[in-house]
């Protein structure tokens, strides 16, 4: 017989090595903080979602307590601060392993607390004996790295949470997300913020033509941020024209998840108008980019704002469909806020349609789902109320 005759040959398939998951920014992030443990580094987390933000803090949160590690978070939206660096030491006095995350600091960009931390730098590096983040827009991070450079320049890297394929999941499977509170922020609509906003815009409307593409991706954000500025009801409106122009940059860029974003919010003012077509219409094209990016959680959210759109036009039989699509998509992706939210919707349909025992029973299923966030059943209380 001849040697090796009558052997199988090893498949491709079996020779192929399993390859390892990649890391999601999460986990990149995790293990940033529990690298430097006991000494100074300098990060930055991009990202635009405040929900997401808090969701993702209270997860890194639970981790690191596993791991002996306190996440300290100095929250800055309702101050405006010139010097971060007597905070940041005050932080540091304990002696427990921590890690120290600042927010908010959008509001203190007008100031003197950009020059204050070059001049601070090498002064925080010595003192500061634990990781620093900074959660920042990409708009706050274009300035601090134009008006700070020295102190952008000791960055060991940027954490990045605004693409899409990092939202759906932010971890591993087995690391569950907490629900996150959405917070808001009281500094915008103020003169001073309104000021330096407009005045940030008429820096870029003078390089518009030339500028890089990081510039250009801060600039549709920061039309954003001006649109947001015109919080009033009888100003509303104005803000679609920043939200246009913010859309053509992120189309021109190809970022389809940011383009989703805006529309999304087109259609919250056009539907804020009782212009449901406008807001259908808005609301559909960024359904379509949801899915082409396979964001979920935006295909759902988008379902939603739709059957809303379709319960005030009293077309409920669609609006039934839509909530029920956006429920089905927010259980597979276990977002219980959202459920419960929801099955209120819902709720509403069918009382509208008559059906006052369906409405009772999802209003005893979504008040079980939302158990846990007090401030949403404070919220929509009377709606349970009037269904039970």
């Amino acid at each position: 017989m001849a040697k090796g005759r009558g052997r199988k040959k090893p498949t491709h398939k079996a020779n192929r090595k399993l390859e390892a998951p990649h890391p999601t920014e999460f986990d990149k992030l995790l293990r940033f903080i529990v690298t430097f443990q006991g000494r100074f580094a300098l990060a930055f987390i991009c990202g635009e979602d405040r929900r997401e933000r808090q969701g993702v803090l209270a997860s890194l949160a639970d981790l690191l307590r596993e791991k002996g590690i306190e996440l300290r978070q100095i929250d800055l939206t309702y101050q405006e601060v010139t010097d971060l660096y007597s905070t940041l030491k005050e932080e540091c006095r304990q002696d427990s392993p921590a890690a120290i995350v600042v927010t908010g600091i959008e509001a203190s960009l007008k100031g003197s607390l950009l020059a204050s931390l070059n001049i601070q730098r090498d002064l925080i590096s010595r003192e500061i004996s634990c990781p620093l983040l900074f959660w920042v827009s990409n708009f706050a991070l274009t300035v601090i790295a134009r008006e700070a450079p020295d102190f952008y320049d000791f960055r060991h890297t940027v954490f990045n949470f605004k693409s899409a394929k990092d939202i759906q999941p932010l971890m591993n499977q087995d690391t569950v997300l907490r629900t996150p509170t959405t917070l808001f922020d009281q500094r915008r609509g103020s003169v001073s913020w309104t000021t330096f906003l407009f005045d940030q815009l008429e820096r870029y409307q003078k390089d518009e033509d030339c500028l890089e593409l990081r510039d250009r991706m801060a600039y549709g954000e920061l039309l954003e941020e001006v649109a947001r500025s015109y919080r009033d009801e009888r100003c509303r409106t104005e803000a679609l024209i920043y939200l246009e122009r913010a859309l053509k940059i992120y189309g021109e860029l190809q970022e389809k998840g940011r383009e989703a974003e805006v529309l999304q919010a087109i259609a919250d003012i056009s539907y804020l108008a009782d212009n449901y077509a406008k807001a259908a219409e808005s609301l559909g094209r960024a359904l379509s980019l949801h899915r082409e990016i396979g964001s979920r959680l935006g295909e759902a959210n988008a379902l939603r704002s739709l059957g809303h759109v379709k319960r005030m036009q009293d077309a409920y039989a669609e609006a039934e469909q839509l909530y029920s699509k956006a429920f089905e998509i927010y259980a597979s992706i276990d977002d219980k806020y959202s459920q419960g939210g929801t099955l209120l919707s819902l709720a509403e349909v069918y009382r509208a349609l008559g059906d006052q025992e369906k409405a009772r029973s999802l209003a005893d299923q979504a008040k079980e789902l939302l158990a846990s966030f007090p401030q949403m059943v404070q919220r929509d209380e009377h709606i349970m109320q009037e269904l039970s």
